[in-house]
C-alpha cells in the first residue's frame, strides 16, 4: 500500500496547516494579552484573572495551591504574581490558624475597586475584539479550544466555573445591562456598545 504523490502533498497540506494554527495561536496570545494590558488601569490581565480566581474560592480556600489549579498554572507562577500584588497592597497573605504554612490570600479594598474597573475594561475590549463574530461562531471557536486543550475529565478550565450568570437592564443605571457572575459580582455593559454586534 504504497502513498502516491496526491497523498504526501495531503499530509504535507495538513502539518502546514498545523504549523500556521501553532504559529496564530501563539501570535494572536501574545497580540491579545498586549492589547489587554493596555486597556487596563494599574494591574495587568493576568492579575485580573487572578483577582477574579480569588473572588470566586470559598472564603479560607484562597491558597496558592487552589488558585494555581483554578487557573492551570504553576505554583511558582501564582507565588510571583501573589508577591507582586501584596506588594503592591492589593492583596494581603494571611497564615491559616491551625497550619502556619497554609497561607490564604485576601483581596484588599484596593484590589477590589481595581477588579471591579478592570473588568468592565476587560469586558469592554474583548466586546469590540469578537465584535465580527456571531453567536454560533464564538461557540465554535471556544469547543475546538477546549478540545485542543485537552481538558482532563472531571475539571472544568477556568471560563467554565464562572458559566453561572444571569444579565437584567437597569434602566436606573442608563442604558445598560448588568451580567451578574456567580450571584457575587456584577458588571455593566452600555447598551449602545452592542448595538452592532450579533452576539
Amino acid at each position: 500500500n504504497g502513498m502516491g504523490i496526491e497523498d504526501y502533498q495531503e499530509e504535507l497540506s495538513i502539518l502546514d496547516d498545523m504549523h500556521q494554527i501553532y504559529s496564530m495561536l501563539h501570535t494572536i496570545s501574545n497580540r491579545i494579552q498586549t492589547e489587554a494590558d493596555a486597556n487596563l488601569e494599574d494591574i495587568t490581565s493576568r492579575q485580573l484573572m487572578l483577582l477574579i480566581a480569588i473572588r470566586h474560592l470559598e472564603p479560607g480556600q484562597a491558597t496558592i495551591v487552589n488558585i494555581a489549579a483554578m487557573l492551570g498554572t504553576s505554583k511558582q507562577n501564582v507565588t510571583r504574581l501573589v508577591s507582586a500584588m501584596v506588594h503592591n497592597g492589593f492583596l494581603d497573605s494571611i497564615q491559616g490558624e491551625t497550619d502556619k504554612r497554609n497561607v490564604n490570600i485576601r483581596i484588599t479594598d484596593k484590589g477590589l475597586e481595581a477588579m471591579q474597573k478592570n473588568t468592565i475594561r476587560s469586558n469592554n475590549y474583548f466586546a469590540e475584539l469578537f465584535r465580527d463574530f456571531s453567536r454560533d461562531e464564538l461557540k465554535l471557536l471556544r469547543k475546538m479550544l477546549t478540545r485542543l486543550n485537552h481538558s482532563e475529565d472531571g475539571k472544568k478550565d477556568f471560563s467554565e466555573k464562572f458559566d453561572e450568570f444571569s444579565c437584567r437592564l437597569r434602566p436606573e443605571k442608563g442604558a445598560s445591562i448588568e451580567i451578574i457572575f456567580n450571584n457575587k459580582d456584577s458588571v455593566y455593559i452600555e447598551i449602545d456598545m452592542l448595538k452592532s454586534r450579533s452576539i
